[in-house]
């Protein structure tokens, strides 16, 4: 429960989402939570909810290059999306004032198809 409390927390402080009334016409994606809250992007649509997916591959040893890695705790969460994306809100931290509303999200979360792509194009 302590990294739940810990997740929700930077979710909140970085803006990933706001909470809006559902639109009639939108099937929000759910999600849950494993290590962190993963968006069941599993049920995303192409051309709806997203255009393009993304994973980087680097192959620098081939160069004779050092291979260097960094870890970025909630590294997608600095990404930027472009669609408009409702999801449910997470069980056990809905709104007490709007438990009603859906989350649209304004950052990546761990499993959107567009995710590795918003959090490259951040860094890139």
């Amino acid at each position: 429960m302590t990294s739940m409390n810990d997740e929700m927390s930077v979710l909140i402080r970085n803006q990933t989402w706001e909470l809006v009334p559902k639109p009639d016409d939108v099937n929000p994606i759910s999600c849950k939570y494993k290590a962190r809250l993963v968006a069941h992007g599993f049920s995303q649509q192409f051309g709806l909810d997203y255009e393009d997916t993304f994973s980087p591959v680097a192959k620098l040893t081939r160069k004779g290059w050092n291979l260097c890695k960094m870890d970025v705790c909630n590294a997608f969460l600095y990404g930027n999306i472009d669609h408009v994306i409702h999801m449910e809100q997470p069980l056990g931290f809905r709104s007490e004032t709007r438990p009603s509303y859906v989350c649209k999200l304004k950052k990546a979360l761990y499993g959107l198809k567009q995710s590795p792509r918003a959090w490259y194009g951040k860094i890139a």
